[in-house]
């Protein structure tokens, strides 16, 4: 099970963030560097979600693994995905 920091203040300081919203940054940073090289993180701004899929370089397919609101949590559904099914 994977899981992430989500900031509770949400300050930034001329332009730095503060230390929690640095602390979420670096938690989905993880998480973006657990995923395969054939994996791809989209925004939809339509419909206001991510999408994580992985792409099969043989047939040209995207497998869709991960549809959330939240970056985070996209990432937590397609890694808990990938453990569930490779």
């Amino acid at each position: 099970m994977n899981t992430y920091h989500t900031a509770t203040d949400r300050r930034v300081y001329n332009g730095a963030l503060c230390s929690d919203m640095q602390r979420e940054k670096d938690s989905i940073q993880a998480l973006k560097d657990k995923l395969p090289d054939n994996a791809l993180c989209t925004y939809f701004p339509m419909e206001g979600k991510w999408c994580c899929s992985l792409k099969d370089f043989r047939s040209q397919m995207f497998y869709q693994i991960g549809w959330q609101t939240n970056l985070g949590d996209c990432l937590v559904e397609a890694l808990d995905w990938l453990e569930k099914n490779t």
